[in-house]
């Protein structure tokens, strides 16, 4: 029980390990039955709240997740 236990967790980690790196390099990951970690890229704004004061948010990247859907066709298992 606890070799399957400890056998998951290794598998948890290379898979985010994967995602990871391929996320860094810019690439995105498909994975067959789930579906398609990306970056997103989400430019600086500006905005004034309601009383009058301005607010930046700087720029910044966003892990994205598509997931599959039903009867889409699955694509291979990819990275760099």
């Amino acid at each position: 029980m606890a070799r399957k236990a400890e056998n998951e967790m290794r598998f948890e980690l290379a898979l985010v390990e994967t995602i990871y790196e391929s996320l860094v390099a810019g690439e995105p990951l498909h994975v067959p039955g789930l579906g398609t970690f990306s970056i997103a890229h989400e430019p600086a704004h500006t905005y004034t709240d309601d009383s009058g004061a301005y607010t930046v948010r700087p720029p910044q990247d966003r892990i994205r997740f598509t997931e599959l859907t039903t009867g889409e066709e699955l694509p291979e298992f990819t990275s760099r």
